[in-house]
């Protein structure tokens, strides 16, 4: 909590996560009644992520993703919230909607 919190944290950006992190590090006692945050921010070098998600993927279509995405699938779905939000499955709408 508060800049000690965040102290290790370095970023380039400037939108509402900054935002959220200045409001955190100052105390901001109206964003904090407002807001219960949980950050993650992931620090790794981009070939190292894209190694680990593609090895991800392969796993998950292995443990049968692509029939348990093709059950909940629904061409007039929201895929901006909710479960529908999950990794992969906004991506499987090409696969799955009729042509």
């Amino acid at each position: 909590h508060g800049e000690a919190g965040l102290a290790g944290f370095r970023s380039s950006r400037v939108g509402p996560i900054h935002t959220s992190k200045l409001a955190l590090a100052n105390d901001d006692i109206e964003f904090q009644s407002k807001y219960e945050c949980c950050f993650l921010w992931v620090d790794v070098s981009l070939p190292a992520l894209h190694s680990f998600v593609s090895d991800r993927v392969d796993r998950m279509v292995e443990a049968s993703f692509v029939d348990e995405v093709r059950r909940m699938f629904d061409p007039n779905a929201d895929y901006s919230r909710g479960i529908r939000r999950a990794v992969g499955v906004p991506e499987m709408d090409r696969l799955l909607a009729p042509s």
